[in-house]
This record gives C-alpha cells, sequence and structure tokens, in this order.
C-alpha cells in the first residue's frame, strides 16, 4: 500500500530526498493518518532507506539486471478476474 511518504535516492547513492512530505501532512490534517501512523511510515521509511543504501538483499544488485525466476511460469487468470477483482473487499486504512 502506499503510504503517501517517498524517498528518491540518487542513481550514484550519495543523496536522497524525501518526495510527498507535504501530502503526509495533509492526510494527517484530513484524518487518513494520526500524527503516532505518519511517525511509523516514516520510520519505516527510514529502515528501507539504510537497507537500501547497505545494499542489503533484495536491493544488493541493480534493477536493470534483474530477472524472474524462469521456474515461476506464467500466471493464469480464471475467467472471472476482471469482477472479481472490483467486488473483493480491500483492506481500509495504513497497514502499518
Amino acid at each position: 500500500m502506499d503510504q503517501t511518504l517517498d524517498i528518491i535516492v540518487d542513481s550514484d547513492l550519495r543523496k536522497w530526498r524525501w518526495k510527498g512530505e507535504e501530502e503526509l501532512e495533509e492526510a494527517i490534517g484530513l484524518g487518513v493518518y494520526t500524527r503516532q501512523e505518519a511517525q511509523k511510515i516514516r520510520a519505516a521509511g527510514e529502515q528501507a532507506l539504510a537497507r537500501f543504501l547497505s545494499r542489503k538483499p533484495p536491493l544488493d544488485r541493480a534493477w536493470d539486471q534483474w530477472r524472474p525466476d524462469p521456474g515461476w511460469g506464467i500466471p493464469k487468470l480464471t475467467g472471472d478476474w476482471e469482477t472479481r477483482a472490483q467486488t473483493e473487499k480491500r483492506p481500509s486504512g495504513p497497514s502499518l
């Protein structure tokens, strides 16, 4: 689930910045997130950034070199996939 706040990292990994801080503040003001939930979102972003910058798996290689496992195969869709996707209950609120 997109939780409003993103991190932009330069390709050389030397600089990074938050993207969406204003939207996160607006979401707090609208009651989408509490201040505590926003702090958890930011903390999760900081953990993800630390993992990325330390190049720990699965972020240990460039995405342009990633290939799916050939053993995965091609997923099969059921005949009712389109209607089913529209009627399935979706979770609400942040998944922290």
